[in-house]
């Protein structure tokens, strides 16, 4: 398995279970995430994420390994905008369709031994946060060190 492959999906899984802001264990139905990573998105709450910033598209081998390490999580569906998945005549906690979240990943940042993500985690309208994961490998696996919400909605 690729290192890119086992950082995302260990921040993926960090959002779906941990990392949410609802407390848990939360169910949600679907996981949704932007088909592309976004430079910095941890730092810009405004940062593209309505796919018209495409330079970063994760490949077919990315993709599928990631849906295949998650398959206990709710399905991941790998999108190109926000704006395909926000529902916003849904009312409850998440405007995402299908009762889902959206989540936006950035670039994987490191060297063999040490790495960070940024990643935007949405619910909808009312609710997103914006982290930063570090990562250490530790032997043969990749483990998330540390994490810092940066700004929340």
């Amino acid at each position: 398995m690729s290192p890119d492959v086992e950082i995302y999906a260990l921040v993926i899984r960090r959002l779906a279970e941990v990392d949410h802001g609802w407390g848990k264990p939360y169910e949600f139905r679907a996981i949704y995430v932007l088909d592309h990573a976004v430079p910095a998105i941890e730092e810009d709450m405004h940062a593209d994420i309505k796919g018209t910033e495409r330079e970063r598209r994760f490949d077919d081998v990315l993709t599928s390994a990631l849906q295949a390490s998650l398959t206990d999580l709710p399905d991941l569906t790998f999108v190109q905008s926000f704006d395909e998945m926000y529902d916003d005549s849904r009312r409850g906690p998440t405007q995402i369709r299908n009762g889902g979240v959206f989540i936006a990943l950035g670039p994987v940042d490191g060297d063999t031994h040490t790495a960070a993500v940024g990643a935007m985690f949405c619910g909808g309208h009312l609710w997103a946060c914006w982290i930063r994961y570090h990562l250490e490998r530790i032997e043969v696996a990749w483990r998330i060190s540390s994490s810092r919400v940066l700004a929340v909605s």
